[in-house]
């Protein structure tokens, strides 16, 4: 005979456990001028505020976050897959020439986008530099020599 719960009481007896997954990874790190351009923070190079980086998944962007005061940004709640995160170039700058596809090296520069597979863990390394274009000239004038 079978039983029927009355209303308002559960029949717990045939159900199977549920599963949850948390999604509590979390991605994110830093965005600094590299002044000397070799990839790495150095001393004396300052932080950028204000820079948008972007989280993608399968092509599409998920998310975006700006870069606080001190050059620091952060994906958080992140379930587990592979993500992209990619920096939109600030006016005047260009991404450093040397950067790094490893995305476990702390005070690095990464290369944009920068692949990361997350499975619920923590990526804190994720660094973009920047460098300003030369906008200088050479000379302005041109000299006639002439033999008297």
């Amino acid at each position: 005979m079978e039983r029927i719960a009355a209303l308002g009481e559960t029949d717990l007896q045939d159900t199977a456990p549920a599963r949850v997954t948390c999604c509590v990874g979390r991605i994110g790190d830093y965005v600094w001028v590299d002044a000397n351009r070799n990839g790495l923070q150095d001393a004396g190079e300052r932080p950028w505020a204000g820079v948008t980086v972007v989280l993608s998944m399968g092509g599409q962007q998920v998310a975006s976050a700006t870069t606080d005061d001190n050059g620091f940004y952060n994906f958080t709640g992140l379930c587990p897959a592979t993500y992209s995160v990619s920096v939109l170039t600030p006016a005047g700058y260009l991404p450093t020439p040397v950067c790094s596809n490893n995305p476990h090296l702390e005070g690095d520069a990464n290369c944009s986008p920068q692949d990361v597979v997350s499975n619920n863990d923590s990526h804190d390394t994720i660094d973009f530099g920047f460098y300003e274009i030369c906008q200088g000239t050479i000379g302005h004038s041109v000299l006639e020599r002439v033999n008297r």
